[in-house]
């Protein structure tokens, strides 16, 4: 199939004699000129045979080319023309030859010298130099052939056969003896489809011999490129096969061909289509191959350096990731040790875990510096090649880990930054991460209810509605969602709408079960709730997470009943209410009486009645723990319900709702958003409730950022202890009662996660409260 053939055209336009011509057998030496000594057989080619001689005038070893007996006459013109054409050409990479004769018996030959080392076939065969190499190799040809072309010479029959690997690394051009010589044509030696089918251009195997010229020996070593790329050659078949596809078309791209974990960039496969196009006035002449071949050689060497780097840093990347986990227990631990220690506690007791929060803190240092070398050595490595992938997946993964932690704690602009820089590295390995498709799954009672997926955004300070998505009804399974803040509006014919905030992280399969359930819940839809009320479902709520609340809950998850919440504190009239239904017997349940203060007291006229006129519209103050239980308790009973006050875990809930907000509203803050001071022009004051529209909740619960606390009823402990699991118990006697939200005189909105506490008889003109039910 590679023989090189030595034929001609005939008048259809076919080759004569297409076969590839038999080479001769070796045989005893002819005399040979006095000057040369025979050392021996050393080959057989196309035209004759190879032996290696002495020549005793210069004593070196040289090899003798003679031509086979019996060739004809424009053979032995050929042979003759190779001598000639390779004695002019000097350049390293071509063997020249060094003498021309003809033996007694008529036989042509000529000298050259002795080359030792394997045929670059030889070489890809093996399979075991770096492709690097390779192209260094071929780099050497292209620049060879170069020069030749420069003296006007084509060597019409580069194949890996003819190219030799000596034995220090050098690369040799072989085999001129179907040259063409521009400088000198002659038609009976230049117009013949000559050379090896497989890496002739389709002009020579078309025997077009006016165009035939350099880009013949580009195209060829287009295919040798090819081969070294893909593995295989661009045809297949015996020689006249080949032939005919060669004419027919183009190979299939070398792009679609890669041998399995080769891939080199795109600038050498798109060399390789430019020196192998149809057209040979459109191939690069060699000079430009050897030049482009360089310009890659050097970009590997850059690259090498990069992935040298990326090695570098490896150990870095491990010792960033044991270095977190470090500073993280030393914190969890010095948490551990302090939050067991009341506040009065000696400073004795107290330093043990101050000196771990110093440690933590040291070792923080040298994460951040440890973080910072790792990022700089992956700079680095793009700075030596800019597509270095593996920099790039070492840095993506590193932004992606801090845009996980940032999602985690809800820092919208570190989130966005660290999403940005992710996007510039990624190389589609966290495609998906970014494009962030979350599912949800929720199940309804009744079945049937359509879902809208609202979605909020934060603008203006606070989350607001920017769009509505219809999800389908119920029950939704896994239906695709993208990634942030939602609110779910569950619709349901005659029943009232429920809301059900759902922050989705990427990737996330948002899915209400149950603690001790394996499979989701069934989330009732009420008949009806009161007026006064909001429903707030049952479900899982992330605690804590915002660190500059005051004695937050820590961070966990909890699971929440469902309940409905008075919209609004509880107000005068709503109060003044109970005691009038209670009579004399109200006594103990009197707001307390303060004098010096403008908070309202009452007294006896037949009636309880306030000692200062105040709006009834205003919440209701002054009244301790044990009175705001008493009137949940009336009031339940005279409305037939179970109401009591809210556990810390509800009020939390329903004022932070599913995004970890900082304000009920959102993350923002202005005195405009909540009664606090100079949210009114003058004195604060309180103001009657549900009165400023902004200072809702995502569940549509009032005043919970301003305006007066809430009374819960759940026990206060000590800081940093677990909430204690949901209870709808009141605190005893000896208990301090957690109380929540913020107050008109407070000079900005308390954090919605910060707690206060107060105790069973304590009464304040700064809290009110307000009630729930179990549903």
């Amino acid at each position: 199939m590679d023989g090189t053939w030595r034929t001609t055209l005939g008048a259809d336009g076919l080759p004569l004699g297409g076969a590839a011509m038999p080479p001769p057998r070796p045989g005893r030496a002819p005399g040979l000129p006095e000057r040369y000594v025979d050392l021996g057989h050393l080959a057989v080619g196309g035209i004759g045979e190879v032996r290696r001689v002495r020549d005793t005038k210069l004593g070196t070893v040289l090899v003798m080319k003679l031509q086979r007996r019996g060739a004809g006459d424009t053979q032995r013109r050929r042979f003759e023309r190779e001598a000639r054409l390779t004695a002019r050409l000097h350049h390293p990479n071509i063997v020249p030859a060094l003498d021309l004769g003809v033996l007694a018996n008529g036989t042509p030959w000529f000298t050259m010298p002795e080359v030792r080392g394997r045929t670059l076939r030889a070489v890809m065969d093996e399979g075991a130099m770096p492709l690097r190499r390779i192209v260094e190799l071929v780099e050497g040809v292209a620049r060879a052939l170069a020069y030749a072309h420069s003296e006007r010479v084509v060597h019409r029959d580069i194949k890996p056969q003819n190219l030799m690997v000596g034995r220090f690394g050098e690369v040799l051009v072989m085999d001129f003896g179907v040259a063409l010589d521009l400088e000198h044509s002659d038609e009976e030696l230049d117009d013949a489809v000559v050379g090896t089918p497989l890496y002739m251009a389709p002009e020579q195997a078309r025997g077009e011999i006016a165009r035939c010229g350099p880009a013949l020996d580009t195209y060829a070593l287009g295919v040798i490129l090819y081969e070294v790329l893909t593995g295989s050659v661009p045809y297949d078949g015996s020689g006249i096969q080949v032939w005919h596809q060669i004419i027919e078309g183009p190979p299939p791209d070398p792009a679609d061909r890669l041998l399995a974990g080769r891939l080199p960039p795109d600038g050498l496969l798109q060399l390789v289509r430019h020196m192998m196009v149809r057209a040979p006035e459109e191939r690069p002449d060699t000079l430009a191959v050897a030049n482009a071949l360089q310009a890659w050689l050097d970009g590997e060497e850059r690259r090498e350096r990069a992935r040298a780097l990326v090695r570098d840093a490896e150990p870095l990347a491990a010792e960033v990731e044991t270095l977190r986990s470090r500073v993280e227990r030393q914190r969890a631990v010095a948490r551990t040790v302090l939050d067991t220690l009341a506040a009065h506690a000696p400073l004795a007791e107290k330093e043990p875990g101050w000196l771990l929060e110093d440690e933590a803190d040291r070792l923080g240092l040298v994460l951040r510096r440890t973080e910072a070398q790792y990022l700089e050595q992956l700079r680095a490595a793009l700075f030596q090649d800019p597509d270095c992938d593996a920099a790039h997946r070492g840095i993506a993964a590193y932004h992606r880990r801090m845009l996980e932690r940032a999602e985690a704690r809800s820092d919208a602009p570190e989130e966005a930054v660290q999403e940005q820089l992710l996007v510039l590295h990624d190389r589609g390995e966290h495609a998906a991460f970014v494009e962030g498709r979350s599912a949800i799954t929720l199940h309804t009672e009744p079945r049937g209810a359509r879902v809208l997926a609202e979605r909020l955004v934060h603008r203006a300070r606070r989350w607001q509605v920017a769009e509505t998505v219809h999800l389908g009804v119920t029950p939704l399974d896994a239906a695709s969602i993208p990634h942030g803040n939602w609110r779910l509006r569950v619709q349901s014919a005659g029943r009232p709408d429920v809301l059900i905030p759902v922050r989705l992280r990427r990737g996330e399969h948002w899915i209400t079960v149950p603690p001790g359930s394996s499979g989701p819940m069934s989330i009732p839809i009420p008949m009806a709730v009161a007026p006064d009320e909001v429903y707030v479902p049952a479900g899982w709520y992330e605690t804590g997470g915002d660190p500059d609340a005051a004695d937050p809950l820590p961070d966990g998850s909890v699971w929440v009943p469902g309940f409905a919440m008075q919209r609004t504190q509880v107000s005068v009239r709503a109060y003044r209410a109970f005691l009038d239904d209670l009579g004399e017997a109200a006594a103990p349940y009197l707001p307390a009486l303060m004098p010096a203060d403008s908070a309202p007291g009452y007294r006896w006229e037949g009636r309880w009645v306030p000692i200062e006129p105040t709006a009834d519209t205003l919440p209701i103050t002054l009244v301790p723990p044990r009175s705001c239980v008493a009137y949940a308790q009336w009031r339940g009973a005279r409305d037939g319900y179970d109401l009591r006050l809210p556990q810390e875990l509800e009020w939390e809930k329903a004022a932070r709702g599913a995004d970890g907000r900082v304000y009920p509203w959102g993350n923002g803050f202005d005195p405009s958003l909540a009664n606090v001071i100079q949210h009114l022009e003058g004195a604060p004051q309180p103001v009657p409730v549900g009165s400023v529209p902004t200072d809702v909740s995502v569940y549509g619960v009032h005043d919970l950022g301003g305006n007066m606390r809430d009374v819960c009823a759940t026990a206060w402990r000590p800081p940093g202890a677990a909430p204690a699991p949901f209870s709808i118990a009141v605190p005893g006697d000896d208990d301090l009662w957690v109380v929540r939200g913020a107050q008109f005189n407070s000079t900005r909105s308390e954090h919605a996660a910060s707690r206060f506490v107060t105790n069973v008889r304590s009464t304040t003109r700064v809290a009110s409260f307000r009630c729930v039910r179990s549903l």
